[in-house]
């Protein structure tokens, strides 16, 4: 992940989607993104990035994310300590998520999707 833009909650949320569904179809039970760890040669960096702390329009980063996620994946944020460098584990059950990550196509006040049986034209 791109440390100028690790708390960008669309890019994340749409990587949550995009790698659970993969690994749906490599029957995998579970995908995993780090942060810390530099993409070239694998060496142990560390990260700034700590997603429990981050919060964006005054609400945790986790639950930011979570809310614009239907149907809804149980993904989890772990810290981990490698020999006193922060790497971040972001561990995601393998499910098919529907919708894309965007506050325009998922709004929780939408009287549409309170209705049963509703699909919406995007999905």
């Amino acid at each position: 992940m791109d440390p100028e833009n690790n708390a960008d909650v669309p890019l994340i949320g749409k990587l949550i989607s995009a790698l659970s569904n993969a690994a749906r179809l490599a029957d995998q039970h579970f995908v995993y993104v780090v942060w810390g760890v530099r993409d070239g040669d694998h060496a142990v960096v560390g990260t700034n990035f700590e997603p429990t702390v981050k919060r964006k329009q005054g609400q945790p980063l986790e639950i930011r994310i979570a809310s614009r996620l239907s149907p809804g994946i149980e993904f989890r944020f772990e810290e981990v300590d490698h020999d006193g460098l922060l790497l971040i584990l972001l561990t995601i059950p393998s499910r098919v998520i529907r919708t894309a990550l965007d506050a325009e196509l998922v709004r929780p006040s939408d009287p549409e999707r309170s209705r049963a049986g509703y699909v919406p034209d995007w999905a």
